[in-house]
């Protein structure tokens, strides 16, 4: 996520509300602190819920946030930030996953009417 604000200005990204019928994970790569968890109460499924929340601040003008994100219902999954590697240079967000495949994520410049483009690791224009 590319924030475009005053220096200063708080940044939050909350993850999935996980209550123990999936697990859901949520790693800060860029821009934010450490993650913390909060209590969320009910989902459709259960009473009690809890939910990763990331908090950061921009620095300038133009700020990078990126962050990991998991949720599974598998009983003993791996942690999240052992699943992809992440590579920042300059506008360009490289996610290489544990399979090998690759994602490339461009920001363009504030002015333009597109911000973001994805493509897969075949370069093709993703979803």
């Amino acid at each position: 996520m590319g924030a475009t604000d005053e220096r200063g200005t708080p940044v939050r990204q909350t993850g999935w509300a996980a209550d123990g019928t999936v697990t859901a994970q949520l790693h800060p790569v860029h821009g934010y602190g450490v993650a913390a968890q909060s209590a969320t109460g009910p989902t459709l499924v259960a009473d009690r819920s809890r939910t990763h929340v990331l908090e950061g601040r921009t620095e300038s003008a133009e700020s990078l946030f990126v962050a990991l994100a998991s949720v599974t219902a598998e009983p003993d999954p791996a942690p999240v930030a052992t699943l992809a590697d992440v590579e920042i240079t300059g506008r360009t967000i490289r996610v290489t996953r544990e399979n090998g495949s690759t994602a490339l994520i461009g920001l363009a410049p504030e002015d333009l009417p597109c911000p973001v483009s994805i493509s897969d690791h075949r370069g093709q224009p993703g979803p």
